[in-house]
C-alpha cells in the first residue's frame, strides 16, 4: 500500500519542487539543471554497464554498481528530488550504509547471505512402504491412504 502510496506522492511532489525551485532559479537555470541531470545519468549508465565483473567482483562492489545504474536512472528522470536522491545513492558512504541495513533486516528475519537454510527442529525422518489391503495389521488412520 505504501509503494502506491509513493508512486503517486513523487509526481506531486516533484511538480511542487518544478514550481518553487523554478521560481526561484529561473527558467533557463531549472531547464539547465534537468538537461545537465540527464546527461550525467546517461554517461554513469553507460560507463557503468561496461566497469562490472561478477566474477570477481564482491558484495559491496556488487551492491556498489547496483546503486550506481539506480542513481544513473534516478538522474536521467526530470525532477528535482529524484536527481538529489540519485546523487545521494552515488555517495559510498550512502551505499555501504544501505547495504548494512538491509543485511541487518534480513539478519532479523532468518536470513543469512552465502550460509546455509538451519535446519528444522520439528522435522521426522522416515520411511514408509505401501502395503496391500488385506496386509494391514491396524485399522486406517489419519496416516494411512487409500490406494
Amino acid at each position: 500500500m505504501w509503494i502506491f502510496a509513493a508512486f503517486l506522492a513523487l509526481p506531486l511532489i516533484e511538480i511542487g519542487l518544478f514550481v518553487t525551485l523554478g521560481g526561484v532559479l529561473g527558467l533557463w537555470l531549472t531547464l539547465g539543471f534537468v538537461l545537465g541531470s540527464a546527461i550525467l545519468g546517461a554517461f554513469i549508465l553507460r560507463r557503468g554497464a561496461v566497469g562490472v565483473q561478477p566474477g570477481r567482483a564482491g558484495l559491496m562492489q556488487l551492491a556498489g554498481s547496483g546503486f550506481s545504474m539506480l542513481a544513473a536512472l534516478l538522474l536521467i528522470l526530470p525532477g528535482f528530488l529524484t536527481s538529489f536522491i540519485g546523487v545521494l545513492l552515488l555517495i559510498p558512504l550512502v551505499q555501504r550504509g544501505i547495504v548494512l541495513l538491509v543485511g541487518q533486516r534480513l539478519a532479523a528475519r532468518g536470513f543469512a547471505l552465502g550460509a546455509a537454510p538451519a535446519a528444522q527442529s520439528d522435522v521426522i525422518d522416515g520411511d514408509y512402504s505401501v502395503m496391500p489391503e488385506g496386509d494391514r495389521p491396524l485399522p486406517p488412520s489419519k496416516w494411512t491412504t487409500r490406494d
